[in-house]
């Protein structure tokens, strides 16, 4: 079933590229892109399930566009991330940054087998750790500026 509907997808995605088929596009279009050959028991999707695949997903609702901006916001994480880990300098807190920068990556791979970033049951975590890790970022900014406001007398 998923490649029935990852085929679907990839298939709505070559016939609209730039923009995609629009939020919700892909429940209303993808029987009409779907190959056959895939076909199982549960591909009438009664419940209305999705792509089960989130870069699929966006590909096919929102096209290159969607796509492009997302994978912009999840490299600039990473690479903020990164630097945020290596600013932080009390070793608790070095340590949540690395934990949330793996809980990022298992969000981003759990994606890649689900499109569940727009439910509840994960979506939430992508934001969460985004907005940890910019709070993060603040109070290393506030130190670096306490410190260079009152040098220390040696």
């Amino acid at each position: 079933e998923r490649l029935y509907r990852w085929v679907a997808a990839w298939e709505m995605f070559q016939h609209r590229p730039i923009t995609g088929f629009g939020q919700g596009g892909f429940v209303a279009n993808y029987k009409n892109y779907a190959v056959s050959l895939f076909t199982t028991y549960v591909s009438g999707n009664e419940e209305h399930s999705t792509v089960h695949n989130y870069l699929l997903f966006i590909l096919s609702e929102q096209g290159v566009i969607g796509f492009l901006l997302f994978i912009i916001v999840v490299v600039m994480v990473l690479i903020r991330g990164q630097k945020i880990y290596h600013e932080t300098m009390d070793a608790t807190e070095r340590a949540i940054v690395m934990g949330l920068l793996i809980s990022f990556v298992v969000v981003l791979f759990d994606n890649m087998l689900s499109d569940l970033m727009e439910a509840v049951k994960v979506g939430p975590f992508f934001y969460w750790i985004i907005a940890l890790l910019v709070i993060q970022d603040l109070k290393n900014k506030n130190h670096q500026t306490a410190a260079v406001a009152s040098p220390t007398l040696t």
